[in-house]
């Protein structure tokens, strides 16, 4: 059984010029999906499911852990809107998800509490776009950041203390200051 990797990216560049992530997904054969349409996403809704997410190189998302359903949308596309179920939501099972350790887990539900349920879930809603294809991709794409913003634990801070040098020239700008601020004042004005 050959697998496919097919990379969605919104842009090869960010607003910073800096390369931006692509969420990646797996697909576990061409044959076994059927049709791809032309951005490259299954056709079938059946495929849905056998959808894993590669976060990064060596972290991948099983297809178990993530749950699709597909609702109407209130966002864009006039008459389209009240036909179509364009709005995706991806039930992402945090609770039981291998593909995190503890600690990740307990990161991702600090940085992002209002997506978590009851139940540990991490949810997550996509309706900025028109076609279903590109509302999955665009959920896709923000799950990836947000498992890798929580990858690693944040450093510690080591206190320090400022060295005598950083004291004195502290100091020493402080006092060149006033020296600048006295010369401004006029003539026999005193305080």
């Amino acid at each position: 059984m050959h697998s496919l990797a097919l990379a969605f990216s919104r842009g090869e560049l960010g607003a910073s010029g800096s390369a931006r992530h692509q969420a990646v997904w797996l697909v576990p054969s061409v044959e076994k999906l059927g049709a791809l349409d032309g951005l490259g996403a299954p056709v079938s809704a059946n495929v849905h499911a056998a959808l894993m997410l590669l976060v990064a190189p060596d972290w991948v998302v099983p297809a178990d852990d993530l749950e699709y359903k597909f609702v109407r949308s209130s966002g864009p596309g006039g008459q389209n809107v009240n036909k179509v179920a364009s709005k995706v939501e991806l039930r992402f099972k945090l609770a039981v998800s291998r593909a995190l350790t503890s600690g990740q887990r307990r990161r991702l539900a600090a940085a992002f509490p209002s997506h978590v349920t009851q139940d540990g879930d991490f949810i997550l809603f996509g309706d900025r776009f028109r076609s279903q294809s590109q509302n999955q991709r665009d959920v896709g794409e923000r799950l990836a950041q947000m498992l890798l913003s929580i990858r690693f634990p944040p450093k510690r801070r080591v206190a320090t203390r400022p060295s005598r040098a950083s004291k004195a020239r502290r100091v020493a700008d402080k006092r060149s200051r006033a020296d600048v601020k006295s010369q401004r004042r006029k003539p026999g004005a005193e305080s």
